[in-house]
């Protein structure tokens, strides 16, 4: 079971990248699906890796978390 602050649930999150840059269009560029147990932070080492693999490393990266239930 997954929880952060009062809130839990089961299941999974999904963790997205994507291109903010003001000039160009929005496009993802890395997809992860993790247990709901897995931190937001743990995912970073794996998010960056595979950016860096492709040459796309960001020059600015924020992390935001947005819990959806269905």
């Amino acid at each position: 079971m997954g929880n952060k602050r009062t809130r839990e649930w089961t299941g999974y999150k999904v963790h997205l990248s994507e291109t903010c840059d003001e000039d160009s269009p929005h496009l993802i560029t890395y997809v992860e699906t993790t247990s709901s147990t897995n931190k937001d932070h743990e995912i970073m080492e794996n998010l960056h890796g595979s950016l860096s693999a492709q040459n796309l490393s960001p020059s600015h990266h924020e992390c935001r978390c947005w819990l959806y239930r269905f």
